[in-house]
Protein backbone atom coordinates (compact mmCIF):
# COMPACT_ATOMS: atom_id res chain seq x y z
CA UNK A 1 0.00 0.00 0.00
CA UNK A 2 3.13 2.30 1.21
CA UNK A 3 4.54 1.70 -2.60
CA UNK A 4 1.29 2.24 -4.47
CA UNK A 5 1.01 5.88 -2.47
CA UNK A 6 4.54 7.08 -3.21
CA UNK A 7 3.76 6.06 -6.82
CA UNK A 8 0.72 8.01 -7.05
CA UNK A 9 2.60 10.98 -5.00
CA UNK A 10 5.13 11.08 -8.16
CA UNK A 11 2.49 10.59 -10.46
CA UNK A 12 0.65 13.43 -9.09
CA UNK A 13 4.13 15.75 -9.17
CA UNK A 14 5.12 14.87 -12.68
CA UNK A 15 1.57 15.56 -13.95
CA UNK A 16 1.99 19.00 -11.96
CA UNK A 17 5.28 19.84 -13.37
CA UNK A 18 4.23 19.11 -17.05
CA UNK A 19 1.06 21.32 -16.45
CA UNK A 20 3.13 24.01 -15.08
CA UNK A 21 5.73 23.76 -18.75
CA UNK A 22 2.67 24.51 -21.01
CA UNK A 23 3.25 28.17 -20.01
CA UNK A 24 4.93 29.88 -23.63
CA UNK A 25 5.00 33.45 -22.22
CA UNK A 26 3.77 35.76 -19.23
CA UNK A 27 3.20 38.87 -17.13
CA UNK A 28 6.85 38.67 -16.88
CA UNK A 29 8.03 38.07 -20.64
CA UNK A 30 5.06 40.93 -21.42
CA UNK A 31 4.48 44.12 -19.52
CA UNK A 32 1.47 45.69 -21.15
CA UNK A 33 1.44 47.84 -18.80
CA UNK A 34 4.57 49.70 -20.34
CA UNK A 35 4.01 48.80 -23.60
CA UNK A 36 0.34 50.17 -24.27
CA UNK A 37 -0.31 53.55 -23.80
CA UNK A 38 -2.89 55.02 -21.07
CA UNK A 39 -6.44 54.87 -22.14
CA UNK A 40 -7.89 58.69 -22.76
CA UNK A 41 -8.48 60.26 -19.34
CA UNK A 42 -12.15 60.83 -18.41
CA UNK A 43 -13.76 63.80 -19.57
CA UNK A 44 -10.59 64.02 -22.28
CA UNK A 45 -11.44 65.04 -25.83
CA UNK A 46 -9.80 61.54 -26.43
CA UNK A 47 -12.55 60.05 -24.24
CA UNK A 48 -15.55 61.96 -26.02
CA UNK A 49 -14.89 60.35 -29.66
CA UNK A 50 -14.30 57.13 -28.19
CA UNK A 51 -17.66 57.17 -26.56
CA UNK A 52 -19.57 58.65 -29.81
CA UNK A 53 -17.95 55.91 -31.93
CA UNK A 54 -19.70 53.64 -29.43
CA UNK A 55 -23.18 55.37 -29.83
CA UNK A 56 -22.88 55.45 -33.92
CA UNK A 57 -22.15 52.41 -34.02
CA UNK A 58 -25.60 51.10 -31.47
CA UNK A 59 -27.73 53.62 -34.04
CA UNK A 60 -26.00 51.86 -37.36
CA UNK A 61 -26.42 48.47 -36.20
CA UNK A 62 -29.31 46.00 -37.51
CA UNK A 63 -30.87 43.13 -35.77
CA UNK A 64 -28.66 41.02 -37.54
CA UNK A 65 -25.15 42.53 -36.67
CA UNK A 66 -26.09 42.89 -33.13
CA UNK A 67 -26.82 39.12 -33.10
CA UNK A 68 -23.44 38.48 -35.01
CA UNK A 69 -21.94 40.96 -31.80
CA UNK A 70 -22.99 38.43 -29.62
CA UNK A 71 -21.63 35.14 -31.52
CA UNK A 72 -18.01 36.86 -31.61
CA UNK A 73 -17.97 36.82 -27.83
CA UNK A 74 -17.22 33.40 -27.41
CA UNK A 75 -13.27 33.59 -27.18
CA UNK A 76 -12.04 30.01 -28.48
CA UNK A 77 -10.09 30.10 -31.95
CA UNK A 78 -12.84 27.91 -33.24
CA UNK A 79 -14.13 31.23 -34.45
CA UNK A 80 -11.90 30.71 -36.79
CA UNK A 81 -14.36 28.15 -38.39
CA UNK A 82 -16.22 30.93 -40.82
CA UNK A 83 -13.03 30.90 -42.59
CA UNK A 84 -11.52 28.03 -42.24
CA UNK A 85 -14.43 25.73 -42.49
CA UNK A 86 -16.88 22.98 -39.99
CA UNK A 87 -14.17 21.12 -40.15
CA UNK A 88 -11.66 23.19 -37.98
CA UNK A 89 -13.26 22.34 -34.80
CA UNK A 90 -11.94 20.91 -31.41
CA UNK A 91 -13.04 17.26 -32.19
CA UNK A 92 -11.29 16.80 -35.19
CA UNK A 93 -7.82 18.99 -34.36
CA UNK A 94 -7.26 17.93 -30.41
CA UNK A 95 -3.89 18.72 -31.06
CA UNK A 96 -4.36 22.73 -32.12
CA UNK A 97 -7.29 22.82 -29.86
CA UNK A 98 -4.29 21.72 -26.47
CA UNK A 99 -2.17 24.25 -28.08
CA UNK A 100 -4.66 26.97 -28.63
CA UNK A 101 -5.74 26.54 -25.00
CA UNK A 102 -2.51 27.09 -23.82
CA UNK A 103 -2.06 30.51 -25.95
CA UNK A 104 -5.38 31.39 -24.47
CA UNK A 105 -4.37 31.04 -21.18
CA UNK A 106 -1.45 33.03 -21.37
CA UNK A 107 -2.84 35.70 -23.47
CA UNK A 108 -5.42 35.88 -20.43
CA UNK A 109 -2.45 36.31 -17.40
CA UNK A 110 -0.86 38.34 -19.37
CA UNK A 111 -4.38 40.89 -20.06
CA UNK A 112 -5.07 40.98 -16.52
CA UNK A 113 -2.48 43.17 -15.92
CA UNK A 114 -3.44 45.98 -17.87
CA UNK A 115 -6.91 45.61 -17.49
CA UNK A 116 -5.81 45.99 -12.77
CA UNK A 117 -3.75 48.59 -13.65
CA UNK A 118 -6.42 50.74 -15.55
CA UNK A 119 -9.77 49.58 -14.58
CA UNK A 120 -11.63 51.02 -17.21
CA UNK A 121 -15.25 51.24 -16.82
CA UNK A 122 -17.01 49.63 -19.83
CA UNK A 123 -18.92 52.26 -22.44
CA UNK A 124 -22.53 51.10 -20.82
CA UNK A 125 -21.65 51.96 -17.20
CA UNK A 126 -20.07 55.62 -18.65
CA UNK A 127 -23.13 56.39 -20.55
CA UNK A 128 -26.72 55.36 -19.63
CA UNK A 129 -28.12 55.45 -23.72
CA UNK A 130 -25.37 52.58 -24.49
CA UNK A 131 -27.29 49.16 -24.61
CA UNK A 132 -24.87 46.28 -24.78
CA UNK A 133 -25.82 43.55 -27.78
CA UNK A 134 -25.89 40.26 -24.75
CA UNK A 135 -23.77 40.27 -22.62
CA UNK A 136 -22.57 43.16 -19.71
CA UNK A 137 -19.27 41.83 -18.65
CA UNK A 138 -18.10 42.68 -15.37
CA UNK A 139 -13.75 43.11 -16.01
CA UNK A 140 -12.42 46.49 -17.29
CA UNK A 141 -12.64 47.62 -20.70
CA UNK A 142 -9.01 48.46 -21.60
CA UNK A 143 -7.59 46.61 -23.52
CA UNK A 144 -10.14 44.44 -25.13
CA UNK A 145 -9.54 40.50 -24.49
CA UNK A 146 -11.69 39.72 -27.64
CA UNK A 147 -9.59 42.38 -29.53
CA UNK A 148 -6.08 40.85 -27.85
CA UNK A 149 -7.14 37.11 -28.54
CA UNK A 150 -8.99 37.37 -32.31
CA UNK A 151 -6.06 39.41 -33.23
CA UNK A 152 -3.42 36.85 -31.57
CA UNK A 153 -4.82 33.82 -33.47
CA UNK A 154 -4.99 35.17 -36.07
CA UNK A 155 -1.05 36.28 -36.09
CA UNK A 156 -0.52 32.56 -35.38
CA UNK A 157 -2.86 31.01 -37.75
CA UNK A 158 -1.61 33.17 -40.86
CA UNK A 159 1.43 31.77 -39.38
CA UNK A 160 0.36 27.79 -40.28
CA UNK A 161 -1.68 28.53 -43.27
CA UNK A 162 -0.32 32.08 -45.26
CA UNK A 163 -2.21 31.05 -48.20
CA UNK A 164 -5.28 32.16 -46.35
CA UNK A 165 -3.57 35.17 -44.58
CA UNK A 166 -5.98 38.04 -45.44
CA UNK A 167 -8.69 36.02 -44.68
CA UNK A 168 -7.78 35.18 -41.31
CA UNK A 169 -6.52 38.42 -40.80
CA UNK A 170 -10.09 39.98 -41.85
CA UNK A 171 -11.68 37.92 -39.33
CA UNK A 172 -9.13 38.65 -36.24
CA UNK A 173 -10.28 42.43 -37.25
CA UNK A 174 -13.69 41.59 -37.37
CA UNK A 175 -13.71 39.71 -33.57
CA UNK A 176 -12.50 43.11 -32.42
CA UNK A 177 -14.88 45.58 -34.03
CA UNK A 178 -17.79 43.26 -33.23
CA UNK A 179 -17.15 44.23 -29.70
CA UNK A 180 -17.56 48.21 -30.30
CA UNK A 181 -20.84 47.33 -32.24
CA UNK A 182 -21.91 45.26 -28.97
CA UNK A 183 -21.65 48.42 -27.01
CA UNK A 184 -18.85 46.40 -24.69
CA UNK A 185 -16.00 48.24 -25.92
CA UNK A 186 -14.63 51.68 -26.83
CA UNK A 187 -12.32 51.85 -30.54
CA UNK A 188 -9.46 52.53 -28.33
CA UNK A 189 -9.71 49.13 -26.32
CA UNK A 190 -10.06 46.98 -29.61
CA UNK A 191 -6.44 49.24 -30.86
CA UNK A 192 -4.60 48.59 -27.49
CA UNK A 193 -5.84 44.75 -27.74
CA UNK A 194 -4.56 44.67 -31.13
CA UNK A 195 -1.03 46.06 -30.26
CA UNK A 196 -0.64 43.49 -27.38
CA UNK A 197 -1.26 40.57 -29.37
CA UNK A 198 1.62 41.86 -31.77
CA UNK A 199 3.77 41.80 -28.67
CA UNK A 200 2.07 38.66 -26.73
CA UNK A 201 2.44 36.53 -30.33
CA UNK A 202 6.52 37.91 -30.16
CA UNK A 203 7.07 36.47 -26.62
CA UNK A 204 4.81 33.24 -27.36
CA UNK A 205 7.26 32.88 -30.65
CA UNK A 206 10.27 32.72 -28.52
CA UNK A 207 9.40 29.86 -26.34
CA UNK A 208 10.78 26.31 -27.36
CA UNK A 209 8.02 24.69 -25.96
CA UNK A 210 5.75 26.94 -27.81
CA UNK A 211 7.78 26.10 -31.17
CA UNK A 212 7.68 22.53 -30.19
CA UNK A 213 3.83 22.60 -29.75
CA UNK A 214 2.87 25.36 -32.57
CA UNK A 215 4.90 22.56 -35.08
CA UNK A 216 2.11 19.91 -34.31
CA UNK A 217 -0.49 21.76 -34.30
CA UNK A 218 0.20 23.09 -37.95
CA UNK A 219 0.96 19.77 -38.99
CA UNK A 220 -2.29 18.62 -37.84
CA UNK A 221 -4.33 21.65 -39.26
CA UNK A 222 -2.75 21.33 -42.59
CA UNK A 223 -3.48 17.59 -42.92
CA UNK A 224 -7.10 18.06 -41.95
CA UNK A 225 -7.24 20.81 -44.41
CA UNK A 226 -6.01 18.89 -47.40
CA UNK A 227 -8.64 16.03 -46.91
Amino acid sequence: MRMLTVAAILALSFTGSAIAETTFASRNSVDLVRVLPAPPAEQSDAQKVDLQAVLDAQTRRSAEQAAAAQKESDLTVFQFASVLGQQFNPEKLPKTAVFFSHVYDDCIDILGSAKDRWKRPRPFVNNAEIQPAGERPKSASYPSGNSLLGYTYAIILAEMLPEKHDEIFSKGVDIGDARVIAGVHYPSDVAAGRLAAVEIASALARSPLYKGEFEEARAELRTLLRQ
